[in-house]
């Protein structure tokens, strides 16, 4: 008797959670979702495919979840606000540009993944190189269009008082800016330090023989790469947001502890990445997001002080329609508790 009552009490706590499972499951307002990245897939990216590997969205009640690839940061806000995709992960000053200039399909952003901006210049120290904004002037810069180093030159030449400078600009795609670099086709390549630097890394360059201008070096404090979504299916789909957050800051707490886990992750969505390369790209990429503020304050503790100066930062570098506030780029409604953000020791 005491045998069946154990099995029977078994038997109907396996059923209730099953069900709690299932209820669960059917609170995510969008079980299907496509995320589009900043970029091709890098180290960078090695916590959505966390994500996807330990079966994090899955208990978050994504059914779902279908994550490609981008060709910079105006290209995934874009897509992202023509509904093509459902979230994004772009740079939130080229958002913030974006929403002045089209309210009407404005963006939020709803988790702060860099902390600080990882926009830089980066060119051969034999060859034109570009030591700070001054030498700017009539030089050839490659990045795609509408990229984030495009969207935000404006800032940093206001910053450097460099406002005349004329830049002569090389569309191409991400895959080819190294390699214009080093032919001599481009002075300087512009984009994200995670991508530009081992970029360049991975065709033989040597660190000691590039120069690097980070806007950070010109006083820039601005966030970086962000998850933001229209502002209407922010609105209308809070418990999609708060799902997605928890799937997302649960694997990059992974990621943190464990970087060689990650990028063996990384390599079965694309097993001609280099191990050393990526996971070298990857540290660079976590500087970024392991900071003094965020390890004071855990993931994604965005201030509205920091936010405000991000959008000043844009407003004051080139006309624009109207300013956005704070509230109208950024929401910490939908993160996870801040215990659950804390920054774990980090892993080699």
């Amino acid at each position: 008797m005491k045998t069946f009552r154990w099995l029977s009490h078994s038997c109907a706590s396996l059923i209730l959670g099953m069900a709690s499972a299932l209820a669960g499951a059917q609170t995510v307002e969008q079980p299907q979702i496509k995320v589009m990245l900043d970029w091709a897939v890098q180290g960078t990216h090695a916590p959505f495919f966390v994500a996807e590997k330990r079966g994090y969205f899955k208990q978050e009640g994504f059914t779902s979840v279908q994550i490609d690839r981008g060709g910079g940061a105006g290209a995934v806000i874009n897509a992202v606000a023509a509904g093509a995709y459902q979230i994004g992960l772009s740079d939130l000053p080229v958002m913030v540009k974006f929403n002045a200039i089209n309210p009407q399909k404005a963006l939020t952003a709803f988790y702060i993944y860099f902390d600080e901006t990882p926009i830089c210049l980066v060119s051969l120290s034999n060859k034109n190189p570009i030591r700070t904004a001054a030498d700017l002037n009539g030089k050839r810069i490659a990045a795609p269009a509408g990229s984030a180093i495009v969207n935000t030159m404006p800032i940093l030449l206001k910053a450097t008082n460099q406002t005349q400078a004329k830049i002569n600009w090389v569309s191409t795609s991400p895959e080819l800016m190294p390699t214009m670099l080093l032919k001599g086709e481009a002075d300087a390549i512009g984009g994200f330090t995670n991508s530009m630097i081992m970029g360049i890394r991975a065709l033989g360059v040597k660190s000691g023989d590039l120069t690097i201008l980070k806007y950070s070096d010109a006083g820039i404090d601005m966030y970086g790469l962000s998850l933001m979504a229209p502002q209407s299916f922010v609105r209308d789909n809070p418990k999609t947001i708060a799902a997605f957050n928890r799937a997302i800051n649960h694997a990059i707490k992974d990621t943190i502890a464990d970087p060689r886990m990650a990028i063996a992750v990384v390599r079965e969505r694309d097993p001609l990445l280099d191990t050393n390369v990526e996971l070298e790209r990857l540290q660079i990429a976590l500087a970024q997001v392991i900071t003094r503020q965020t390890r004071a304050n855990g993931l994604s503790a965005a201030t509205p002080e920091r936010l405000k100066r991000t959008i000043d930062m844009v407003a004051e570098s080139e006309p624009l329609p109207g300013t956005p506030k704070v509230e109208d780029i950024y929401t910490d409604k939908y993160l996870p508790p801040a215990a659950e953000r804390v920054i774990p020791p980090m892993g080699h």
